[in-house]
Parts: C-alpha cells; sequence; structure tokens
C-alpha cells in the first residue's frame, strides 16, 4: 500500500460526510494504492451511518476507539494503517483534488524528508468579528490556519506544520506513537501531540517540507472564533505546555512557579486597559493570560498528584 489517509473523528457526522465526499474526488496517480482509514473515537451520533453510507464509495476500512482522546484515535489509525505515506486530515478539513497527488509527488522529490505540511486556508461560517481579522496572525492555532509561502521547501527549524493537513512517512512512527496525555479528549482542549512528534524528528537531524499545492479549506464554525473559545484553547494550550515539560523553573508559589501570577496580573491589566480603548490589541494579552493560567492550573495539578502519590 503506498497512501494511508487517516481521518479521527468524534460527534461530528456532517462534517465527516463534507470531508468523505471531497475524498472521492480525489485525482490518484497511476500505479499509486490507497486507502482512507477512518477512527470512530467512541462517537454517539451518526457518525457510524456515515462511515457505510462511504464504504462503497472510497478504498475505506473503519475502527472503533473506545478510549476517548484524539492520540488513542490516531494511535489506533497507525496500527492498521498499511501505507508508507500517512496523510491525516482533519474531520472538518475539506481537500482539493491534487491534495494526495501533491504530497506523493512532493513523497517523490524529497526522498529524505520524513513528514510534509500543507496549505490550509479558513472555510469561515459567516463573516467573523474585526477583532478576529485583525489578529488572524495569533489565531493561526485556534482557528488552524497555514500558508508559508507558495514555495515547496525544507521547513526551517522555527516553522511549524499544522496537524490539520499534515503527512508522515510510516517509519516515523516505528519506534513513537501519539503520546495519549496529550491532544484533544472529548470537550477537553489539549495540544502538542503532533508537535511532540515533529519535534522528536528534527532532534535526531530529520526535516519536513513545505507542501503548498497540497491544500485544504478548514471549516470554522462561530462558536471558534468567540472569547469563550479561545479562552479554552489557550488555557488548554498553557496546560500542555506542562505536560510537554516546557513549564518554566522558579520558586514556586501555591504549586506553580512563581513569576506567572505577576505576569497574570500584568497581561489581565493591559487586556482591559486595551479593550476599554477600543484597541484590537487586547487579544494578544487575552492570549498571554489564559496561556499563564493554564500553565499555573497544570502545574498545581501535578505538584498535588505527585504529593498525593507519596503520601
Amino acid at each position: 500500500m503506498d497512501i494511508s489517509i487517516v481521518v479521527c473523528t468524534w460527534n461530528w457526522a456532517e462534517m465527516l460526510s463534507r470531508c468523505l465526499s471531497h475524498l472521492t474526488q480525489l485525482e490518484i496517480p497511476q500505479g499509486v494504492s490507497w486507502e482512507v482509514v477512518v477512527v470512530d473515537n467512541n462517537s454517539t451520533d451518526g457518525t457510524s451511518q456515515v462511515i457505510e453510507e462511504f464504504r462503497n464509495k472510497l478504498p475505506l476500512r473503519s475502527f472503533f476507539e473506545p478510549q476517548q482522546g484524539i492520540s488513542f484515535a490516531r494511535n489506533k489509525a497507525l496500527t492498521e494503517a498499511k501505507g508508507a505515506l500517512i496523510i491525516q486530515v482533519d474531520t472538518d478539513a475539506l481537500v482539493e483534488k491534487d491534495w494526495l497527488k501533491a504530497y506523493w509527488e512532493a513523497a517523490n522529490r524529497w526522498p529524505s524528508a520524513e513528514y510534509f505540511g500543507g496549505k490550509i486556508e479558513p472555510l469561515f461560517e459567516s463573516e467573523p468579528a474585526g477583532w478576529v481579522l485583525s489578529n488572524l496572525h495569533l489565531l493561526e492555532g485556534a482557528i488552524l490556519i497555514r500558508n508559508l509561502g507558495p514555495e515547496e521547501r525544507r521547513l526551517s527549524e522555527d516553522e511549524q506544520a499544522f496537524g490539520a493537513n499534515l503527512a508522515y512517512r510510516a517509519t516515523v512512527f516505528s519506534n513513537k506513537n501519539f503520546n495519549t496525555n496529550l491532544g484533544h479528549i472529548g470537550q477537553e482542549r489539549l495540544f502538542g501531540e503532533e508537535t511532540e512528534i515533529l519535534e522528536a524528528i528534527k532532534a535526531r537531524g530529520g526535516f519536513g517540507v513545505w507542501v503548498p499545492r497540497a491544500k485544504v479549506k478548514h471549516f470554522v464554525p462561530n462558536s471558534r472564533v468567540t472569547t469563550k473559545y479561545l479562552r479554552c484553547y489557550f488555557f488548554g494550550m498553557g496546560r500542555s505546555h506542562v505536560r510537554m515539560g516546557k513549564s518554566p523553573t522558579a520558586k514556586r508559589l501555591f504549586g506553580a512557579p512563581r513569576p506567572l501570577y505577576r505576569q497574570v496580573f500584568r497581561e489581565a491589566a493591559l487586556l482591559f486597559l486595551l479593550r476599554a480603548l477600543g484597541k484590537p490589541e487586547w487579544v494578544e494579552h487575552y492570549i498571554r493570560a489564559y496561556e499563564l493560567l493554564g500553565i499555573i492550573s497544570e502545574s498545581r495539578t501535578e505538584v498535588y498528584s505527585a504529593a498525593a502519590k507519596g503520601a
């Protein structure tokens, strides 16, 4: 098997149907064998019916993963996928016709590359508020936008491909899977499962390639461009930093690095001041404040959990 397309889904049957529908329109290079691996991560909606609907329209194999969490679902996909190139795409992403072809050709042009990242364009449910449009550069991860330019090229050390549209050689996972302490777990917003994999590749001297022709449109519901969603997203991002070992080292107060409390108050003060003045720059401080609160929360959880185990 040359290519495995992996779709992991949880309770979003309508978007899964749209995603699979776009996969039926793919241009497949001559002589390439491919499959679609769908993992139902304990859905309770009409996901199973959607999968059955497309079983005869795609070279589709489906699996059920009862353990809630995107990393559990992706690890299940890895055990079942047969392709030498594994392309993962989010349920709410709609691929272009030449998406698979672009990845396949890039993989052949760059035989030493271990992963490949593609372009992600937003497909907003409706026109977002002005403060969102003014701060898209800060919200790329939250909204899922990725555009690193028009040229296919090697990714630099500080450039990150996004998991909504990402391909790996299967050999990447010969001795490492996705960390099940990271990644979304139902409604719980945690991150970093792909970052950890990509950083491990870079640490051993591997590299990735930017493939702008491998393009998807990512659906952005109105609920994702609200302060409530951003609060949950960046709070979860802060928690994920701690789980990935990226918490700052300093003397602790109530279980968390002491300087973080002062930083939170500073960010909150700037947030309220700029928001009162109608300046869109308040978003940057909103993001930072909740990221810091997430780091504080997870740091305290780790300390108290360790203390309880030692008691």
